[in-house]
């Protein structure tokens, strides 16, 4: 199941008797872990009827979920880091290897973990709680998931994101528009730990409105790494050649040397977006589908498109060239870095219409 299903059981109060929560969103895991134990337990009971085990060996983990709960229905058991989840640990076998007695180890010890999933008590709710994915080709994964009690929380959609945090916004007695909401996640660049930080933000200065603006973003926000690349991209754009050297300056004066090198990257990899976009307008490609084709949100692309509309496809491939070879220049150390981005500035204008 999903997040949402996870969810919406939990406040149901439909309770399978054992789950694995695994996936990349992390903040989400955390807080529907967290939705768990408040469903399952009081807090004044928590530290009577909740326990964390990271790697059980299966004794351990049989005699604490044999325990009966204190004053409670239920004990809560959770599990962090399980051996026979990871995919670090192989299931195969090679005689004579050490590596291989290992793994046979583990192989022995999911086979008593799954007899132990078999013979739950009632009274326990017992939690495998992973960072980022698990391998399904364990037989423990294979266990857990014949019974039901696996959430994935994959990395959100774009359409989910935007959901989450009108959502997250109207907790605060905040609303905020599907456009801005995405504007916001192109402006921060972040995903749900990061944006649930800058939702309180926004919330907290916006104390006289209840509609969240652009301009509220601008005002709180820190701007990723993207979105400096398209102020700087638009200056040039543009043809605001001092406002992009002015530009440039600055964010050389605030970075060491590894930002400075990745901004120069970052500045070719908008120009390669500008580009492959181009040519999917001129192949007649519908627009619902660059975002996905070229692996960018889709605020990102509606800018780039403006952007791209100030070069002609044969411009922005020999702007792209020039930017690849000077790329290369630096990376072979016949360029400095902070000498290449002047240098770019300086020449991109030639290529717009």
């Amino acid at each position: 199941m999903n997040h949402t299903q996870f969810y919406q059981n939990i406040k149901s109060h439909r309770f399978s008797p054992c789950y694995l929560l695994e996936g990349e969103e992390e903040h989400i895991k955390k807080t529907m872990l967290e939705e768990l134990r408040n469903a399952v337990l009081p807090k004044e009971l928590r530290e009577l009827n909740e326990i964390t085990y990271v790697n059980p060996t299966p004794d351990i983990l049989e005699d604490a979920t044999a325990t009966y709960p204190v004053m409670a229905d239920k004990r809560l058991v959770i599990v962090t880091e399980c051996a026979c989840l990871s995919a670090a640990v192989k299931e195969t076998e090679n005689d004579g290897d050490s590596t291989a007695k290992k793994s046979k180890s583990k192989r022995n010890d999911a086979a008593v973990y799954a007899q132990i999933i078999d013979a739950l008590p009632s009274h326990t709710l017992l939690v495998f709680f992973e960072r980022g994915s698990v391998d399904r080709k364990k037989a423990l994964f294979k266990k857990l998931e014949s019974t039901g009690g696996v959430v994935t929380f994959a990395k959100l959609s774009e359409a989910e994101l935007t959901k989450w945090i009108a959502q997250t916004f109207k907790a605060h007695g905040k609303v905020i528009s599907a456009e801005n909401a995405a504007y916001l996640h192109f402006y921060t660049g972040g995903g749900t730990a990061l944006l649930r930080g800058e939702v309180a933000k926004l919330a907290a200065y916006a104390h006289d409105h209840q509609e969240i603006t652009q301009e509220d973003i601008r005002a709180v926000c820190v701007k990723s790494e993207e979105c400096v690349i398209f102020d700087l991209t638009d200056e040039i754009a543009m043809g605001r050649t001092a406002g992009a050297i002015r530009h440039v300056k600055y964010l050389l004066s605030t970075g060491d040397s590894k930002e400075r090198g990745n901004l120069l990257y970052m500045v070719l990899r908008q120009y390669r977006i500008m580009y492959h976009l181009t040519v999917m307008k001129r192949i007649g490609m519908n627009a619902w589908d660059w975002p996905l084709a070229l692996g960018i949100h889709s605020y990102s692309a509606q800018v780039a498109e403006k952007q791209a509309a100030a070069y002609t496809e044969a411009s922005l491939n020999e702007a792209l060239n020039m930017l690849e070879g000077v790329y290369l220049s630096v990376r072979t150390g016949k360029l400095t870095q902070d000498s290449a981005l002047e240098n770019i500035i300086l020449l991109l204008p030639r290529y717009l219409i």
